[in-house]
């Protein structure tokens, strides 16, 4: 008697919902991210001039990781998300803590309503962008799987590589 390995599709199929949903939660954090700071930028421009410029900067590069995960997002994408996150994240606690040079004003104001919420929103970047790339790798590794196990049992392999 021979046994028959089957493709777990429903797990190749669980794998791929799991990563449009990192995908999608990934997209509303830079989008949180862009906003918050689109928020806080005329101020910020007003008082110190160069972050303003960085905010600007950090906004557009916000943008543009939402529109390659929307149209063809590739693992590197997610870890410039975390990147992103994590590098505006740092800013806030340099900002909070040392200060910025012509920006002190902000020393020990941990609790501010919107500085609050931006280090939510970035961490919970970080945390599904990070997620998304994990499931990145499961999902092609098992819809890999499944067209060897095809192959094994039909002597044809069809996959598609982007």
């Amino acid at each position: 008697m021979q046994s028959q390995i089957q493709p777990n599709h429903r797990f190749t199929s669980n794998h791929i919902n799991q990563l449009t949903a990192r995908k999608f939660a990934t997209i509303v954090g830079l989008a949180g991210i862009a906003a918050i700071h689109l928020m806080d930028l005329p101020g910020k421009f007003a008082e110190t001039p160069y972050l303003g410029v960085a905010y600007v900067g950090m906004i557009a590069a916000a943008v543009v990781l939402i529109e390659r995960i929307v149209r063809n997002a590739k693992p590197i994408d997610f870890l410039a998300a975390a990147g992103l996150g994590a590098s505006v994240l740092a800013g806030f606690v340099i900002n909070r803590s040392v200060g910025m040079p012509g920006a002190m004003g902000d020393i020990g104001n941990w609790f501010e309503p919107l500085g609050f919420l931006s280090m939510f929103v970035e961490g919970f970047t970080i945390w599904q962008s990070l997620a998304a790339f994990k499931a990145f790798g499961k999902a092609k590794d098992h819809a890999l799987s499944a067209e060897l196990v095809e192959l094994t049992h039909t002597g044809t392999l069809n996959l598609q590589f982007n």
